[in-house]
This record gives structure tokens, sequence and C-alpha cells, in this order.
């Protein structure tokens, strides 16, 4: 009876662990300051996925060129720590308006990150205003 209940408390922590290593944490990287990050000051948004390959890295890279500054960056891998890979800013980023970002995975391993970029909109960018201006008229 007692080699019975070792063999049940085995296999139940080992089912325990299974589960747990089966699914990874969402990793999200958040570069600047997010707290004002919204739809309307989202000026890209980009979902990489490539498979894995076995004993290739997998690599991507971002290129995104703007005419606001950058003051936020939302950097989400989708596949966890253990096997997601590393993103890079190369260039640019946060205080610029332009940012080059290197995506990675670790050998063998596929990539599946979503990229968000948020800008300082300027005042020529917003509809009311261009409404406003071509009308004469200024809202407050």
């Amino acid at each position: 009876m007692t080699y019975l209940n070792e063999v049940i408390k085995i296999f139940i922590w080992s089912t325990i662990l299974a589960l747990s290593s089966g699914f990874p944490a969402l990793n999200n990287n958040f570069l600047g300051n997010c707290s004002n990050a919204s739809f309307d000051t989202r000026v890209y948004q980009d979902h990489i996925v490539k498979t894995g390959w076995p004993l290739i890295v997998r690599s991507e890279t971002i290129h995104y060129r703007g005419d606001n500054t950058i003051f936020c960056m939302e950097l989400s891998n989708l596949m966890g720590n253990e096997t997601g890979g590393t993103a890079t800013v190369l260039d640019g980023g946060v205080g610029h308006s332009y940012v080059d970002i290197d995506i990675e995975s670790i050998r063998g391993y596929g990539l599946d990150w979503n990229v968000t970029i948020y800008a300082n909109k300027t005042i020529s960018d917003s509809p009311a205003v261009l409404l406003s201006v071509i009308n004469n008229v200024v809202y407050p």
C-alpha cells in the first residue's frame, strides 16, 4: 500500500509540474512612459509570427520612421521567456521619431511577438483641428 501511495504522489507532482511549465507567462516590456498610451496615439502595430526550425535562429528587424516623438513602445513576447527570444532596440526609440528593433528567437524556436509604438501627435494630425483651420474657427 505504501508503494502505491508513493507512485500516486509522484504522478500528481509530475502532472502539476508538467501543466505549470506548459503555459509560459506573457512577457510584456514597456519602454518609456506608457500611462498616456491610447488608440489615438498608436502609430505602429505589428504581430510577428515565424515558425521555429531545428538549429535555426529566426529573426525580424522592424524599422519605423515617423514625424512625431515616440513616448512609449510595447514589446510583448507571446511565447514566454524560455522560448520566445529577445528584442533589442538598435537605434532611436523613446524620445526619437524613429526606431529600429531586432527580434531574435532562441535557436530551434520561432517568434510570436506583438510590437506597438505610441507617439505624440502634432496638432495638424487631429481631424478636429484640421476642420477648425479649414473653417477659420478656433475651438478651445
